[in-house]
């Protein structure tokens, strides 16, 4: 698998800011030039499709897979994971974790009501249309409709998420241009998560902390991508590129 798995996980190792222990990992990526992901850890649900490594720019030059829906109106899609690995922690020494996902919006055309959550939540199915900001026990990136920047927010076990808007280093209205990267992280029994949201396609990088309504400190949590299109009768689509999730207090 070597040959495979080197990219995105030796970026990830080489960009970590948490100190985490190798053997706690979970790692998936796509295969290049395939549908079928690999991955070392975790259990997913969800369809993907292919998506062919081209020179045309920074985003198309990554190995990634797509999640797209279908092109009629209130159309969802979601790929995450069906068992929870990782929460926050309600005592010393129990919870914590870290995590980078790197994706980016790649309709083939613009869609006005599209909606994405890219991050952590309780492994539940989203239903249709999809509303990111009304996911519960959730931490992540998001946009709705209508919303032209990625948000940064994160909800507890009721209500609307609290969120910070990127602005326009981050957009969410490009098409197969701009490639992100999330990156969460959380001490064992924290208070607060930290956040670094990097562009990669320009560079630029955006960080803080959320500590405010956040998911509750015993819900376990996994990885989640959804893109839904809302109103629009046109196929939303969102290329994932990488997961690395590890545990702070694994072996």
């Amino acid at each position: 698998m070597g040959g495979i798995n080197q990219g995105f996980a030796a970026a990830a190792a080489a960009n970590d800011t948490t100190g985490f222990r190798p053997l706690t990992d979970v790692v998936w990526g796509t295969i290049t030039n395939s549908s079928s992901p690999w991955f070392l850890g975790g259990n997913w649900t969800g369809t993907l499709a292919a998506r062919n490594i081209a020179t045309t720019n920074s985003f198309t030059q990554r190995r990634r897979a797509t999640l797209a829906t279908a092109a009629t109106a209130s159309a969802i899609n979601q790929y995450r994971a069906t068992v929870g690995e990782v929460y926050r922690g309600d005592a010393d020494n129990k919870g914590g974790f870290g995590l980078k996902m790197r994706m980016g919006v790649s309709h083939a055309a613009a869609v006005a009501d599209a909606r994405a959550f890219v991050g952590l939540m309780a492994p539940v199915a989203i239903s249709a249309p999809g509303i990111p900001q009304s996911l519960v026990n959730a931490i992540g990136l998001q946009f709705e409709g209508g919303e032209t920047t990625w948000r940064i927010g994160s909800n507890d076990a009721t209500g609307n998420a609290t969120r910070v808007d990127l602005g326009a280093d981050f957009p969410c209205n490009t098409l197969s241009l701009d490639a992100i990267e999330l990156e969460l992280s959380a001490e064992p029994f924290a208070s607060s998560v930290s956040y670094i949201v990097r562009n990669l396609t320009s560079g630029i990088s955006a960080s803080g902390t959320l500590s405010t309504d956040l998911p509750l400190p015993t819900v376990l949590m996994g990885p989640m991508f959804f893109i839904g299109n809302g109103t629009t009768a046109l196929a939303a689509s969102l290329d994932l590129m990488g997961i690395h999730l590890r545990h702070r207090t694994g072996f």
